[in-house]
């Protein structure tokens, strides 16, 4: 009988033990990844970034020189077919090239991605011999600036899905040998299986709008901590690399007889004005006399909720995005810029939040 026996199973538990804690550790502390710092800029109209512009300079303390910059919205009419509602142009002044702002001796923005936004509408309707074409007029819209990547963001469905990615295909054989990345919402990011994977080179997931912005009872349609996590915990790393686009940002929804009317930007600096507003408990403001703002009619009665992300809530999505890391470089991104600055983020939440996905 061998009488160390006993002490050789020991050692085996207490082995197996400390194998299974370590393993446990490296899940909890994923190694250590490289970031890339960026902000979203998705102004309407005109590209207004200065270098001595207070946004500018936002970006310059936090090491973040680079953007994702709209450049075209794209929808969908039976005249026109899939057609730019809007288009974002130089701010010209200054500089010879608002698209790469130096300010004498360096160059600000070090880097520039072209982002177009296609509806869901455009992709359903969009017909094979189209594709070829709608990607050389996007080509030919994005020439003001000098890109390496150009990112298409497209809420695709189950039923888009096969003319979104003949078109991503097609937009990736036009751009010649730049990368192609597309965005990810949640709901694509969880379930895969039915909405496909884009053939592109990477993917931006955008890590907020997790709830329906337009249900009356919706607390924060932009980010619910919980509601994110049934997105994200449990499920295999996606297959091609991410970066992460995180919220930044607030708007106002506007309900009429409760029910959902229509989204705004910039209304809170009017909201103090009593004559028209009234503010109350919930959702947040009255209508009292019918009048345009912003093109938008609103009418008495009509009722404004503000969404908005707090400092925490940055945080908080930031380090549930980690989890979605899936490469040892990822891009960063703030959506966006100009939220940033007219909210005062607090510098040491925008650290917080960049240097929770390290």
């Amino acid at each position: 009988m061998n009488r160390f026996k006993p002490l050789n199973f020991l050692f085996i538990i207490l082995f197996s033990v400390e194998l299974i804690s370590c393993h446990t550790a490296v899940q909890n502390h994923p190694a250590p990844v490289v970031v890339n710092r960026y902000f979203y800029y998705w102004q309407e109209d005109t590209w207004r970034l200065k270098y001595n512009d207070t946004a500018y300079f936002r970006m310059q303390k936090h090491g973040a020189n680079a953007l994702y910059l709209k450049i075209l919205d794209i929808d969908w009419n039976p005249v026109n077919h899939a057609y730019p509602v809007s288009i974002t142009r130089g701010g010209y002044g200054r500089y010879d090239s608002p698209w790469e702002l130096t300010n004498g001796t360096d160059r600000v923005i070090r880097d520039v991605v072209p982002v177009i936004f296609i509806t869901n509408k455009t992709m359903l309707n969009l017909t094979t011999d189209e594709l070829d074409t709608l990607a050389q007029k996007i080509l030919r819209k994005c020439r003001v600036v000098t890109y390496s990547e150009l990112q298409i963001d497209c809420d695709w469905t189950e039923k888009s899905k096969d003319m979104y990615f003949a078109f991503l295909k097609s937009m990736k054989k036009a751009l010649n040998g730049k990368k192609l990345s597309a965005t990810v919402r949640l709901y694509q990011y969880k379930y895969r299986d039915k909405t496909g994977v884009p053939p592109v080179d990477k993917g931006m997931l955008m890590v907020y709008n997790v709830r329906n912005v337009k249900d009356y009872n919706t607390y924060n349609s932009i980010f619910d901590e919980d509601e994110a996590e049934k997105y994200i915990d449990g499920v295999a790393k996606y297959p091609i690399r991410l970066d992460i686009a995180l919220p930044a940002f607030s708007w106002a929804v506007i309900y009429r007889d409760k029910q959902f009317y229509c989204m705004m930007r910039d209304i809170k600096p009017i909201l103090k004005d009593t004559c028209r507003f009234l503010e109350k408990k919930s959702p947040g403001y009255l209508v009292k006399t019918d009048h345009m703002y912003n093109d938008t009619y609103l009418r008495v009665g009509d009722e404004i909720k503000i969404e908005a992300v707090t400092n925490d809530m940055m945080v908080d999505a930031a380090k549930l995005a980690r989890q979605c890391v899936n490469s040892d470089t990822v891009n960063v991104s703030l959506f966006e810029i100009d939220e940033v600055v007219n909210n005062k983020v607090p510098d040491e939440t925008i650290e917080a939040v960049y240097n929770s996905l390290r």
